[in-house]
């Protein structure tokens, strides 16, 4: 990955397999798991949002997956390798500049583990960038958008 060679750029190499930090049974996407653009403009990144996470709604999570795979938008989200590689180039500064305090979520990397269903997040903590996975029948808000790859 390299950052700052062309400004904004994030390359990812897509052979590389991530690190879930987690026991995964079973990803629920595997032919997404290697692919993507090799390289993307921070600054193009389209954030989507349910019809159920606008205003002051929320929306379970599960129906934001299932509206994604149903439109076919699935093989645009970012994952968890463009997470580790974001993480990597930006600081927590850059971060918020770029997503305010949203908690992104990466739904092409949905996985199963003993405690179901759970999509990687990635988002400002206290120790800088943190990738944290949630479970996705969780309820989710307008801070909770899914990146999308520029078109």
């Amino acid at each position: 990955m390299w950052f700052g060679k062309k400004k904004g750029i994030i390359a990812v190499d897509r052979s590389v397999k991530p690190n879930y930090m987690i026991t995964v049974e079973e990803l629920m996407s595997p032919d997404l798991e290697n692919t993507g653009p090799a390289e993307y403009e921070l600054a193009k990144i389209r954030l989507w949002r349910h019809e159920g996470q606008t205003g002051t709604r929320s929306i379970r999570g599960t129906e934001v997956y299932e509206q994604l795979q149903k439109d076919g938008l699935l093989q645009h989200c970012l994952g968890f390798r463009d997470a580790e590689e974001i993480k990597i180039a930006l600081g927590v500064k850059a971060f918020e500049e770029q997503f305010r305090w949203n908690y992104l979520m990466l739904w092409r990397s949905v996985v199963r583990s003993h405690k179901g269903l759970l999509v990687p997040r990635l988002s400002t903590g206290c120790v800088g960038l943190t990738i944290t996975w949630r479970r996705i029948d969780e309820q989710l808000n307008h801070l909770n958008p899914t990146p999308l790859f520029p078109a």
